[in-house]
């Protein structure tokens, strides 16, 4: 067995916990969020193939409401510009 074939036999777990709890996987090195889906096509595309200790399985909704707080904050910061600027 490669390892490739090492690497993805190990994340076999993760993606049977994901697919039934609804998580995703994501990547503290680099912020990467994917779905189980989305992961499973790069990696039979030779991308991300990343041993298990580098994924954690979160709830994608988390993202969603950092997104969300994200445009509200940006909403707010051109509401206070535009204040400032008379408009």
């Amino acid at each position: 067995m490669d390892k490739t074939e090492q690497i993805l036999n190990e994340l076999e777990p993760l993606y049977k916990r994901a697919k039934e709890e609804g998580l995703w996987f994501f990547s503290n090195y680099q912020q990467l969020w994917f779905s189980p889906k989305e992961l499973r096509d790069y990696q039979s595309e030779g991308n991300f193939i990343w041993g298990a200790c580098n994924w954690i399985l979160r709830d994608p909704i988390e993202k969603l409401m950092e997104m969300e707080n994200k445009k509200n904050g940006i909403e707010r910061e051109i509401i206070d510009f535009k204040n400032k600027i008379g408009q």
